[in-house]
């Protein structure tokens, strides 16, 4: 793992000194030499904002299922204690009256219910964004496979590397290196560039 990483960095620091290093300003080729670069760097745009996306989407899912489990462990504990005291009362520990005053006079147990009901609506909510979430994941699935978040995080990283590097060199009107470039990518491979 940490060679194949070694690796993807040595070959990405090899291209921008190969981009950047060979600072010629007389244009290489011409713009329909780079027409397949032009479609890559739309590709990899369109890709980044659905990664983003969905690493946005997960952050929102942790996020809200940590509210949810400690709404949950709340409403548990409440309920717990109702039904205590309903045992309690059926035994004849508790009286009806302190029941009553503790359950239905301060409104607790109406507040519990409540509770209980939005918290059922948020779980409902939830469970549909986790649908979303994993549509958008199996849409993306090709691309992601077993990579982990910190791994889909990287590959964010290194398609903006290579976007910059290929902008760079049209900008710059050098046509036959950014094609060059893009030929030697393995994530321009990955995301469907072919040789023109």
């Amino acid at each position: 793992m940490l060679t194949m990483r070694f690796q993807r960095i040595s070959a990405l620091i090899l291209l921008t000194l190969l981009a950047f290093g060979c600072q010629n300003h007389t244009p290489q080729g011409t713009p329909a030499d780079a027409k397949g670069v032009r479609q890559l760097i739309a590709t990899l745009d369109a890709y980044q904002q659905r990664f983003g996306h969905l690493m946005e989407m997960r952050s929102r899912i942790r996020k809200q299922r940590a509210d949810l489990d400690r709404r949950k462990a709340q409403l548990a504990q409440v309920d717990r204690d109702l039904h205590d005291d309903q045992a309690r009362v059926a035994q004849g520990t508790m009286t009806r009256q302190s029941y009553d005053h503790k359950w239905k006079d301060t409104n607790k147990a109406q507040q519990h219910a409540q509770a209980l009901k939005a918290f059922q609506a948020d779980v409902a909510r939830y469970n549909k964004f986790i649908g979303r979430f994993n549509r958008t994941a199996k849409a993306l699935a090709g691309h992601i496979g077993k990579r982990t978040p910190a791994d889909v995080d990287e590959l964010m990283q290194d398609m903006s590397a290579l976007r910059r590097i290929l902008q760079s060199e049209l900008d710059n009107k050098q046509y036959v290196k950014a094609s060059y470039v893009a030929q030697h990518s393995a994530i321009a491979a990955e995301f469907g560039y072919h040789q023109q």
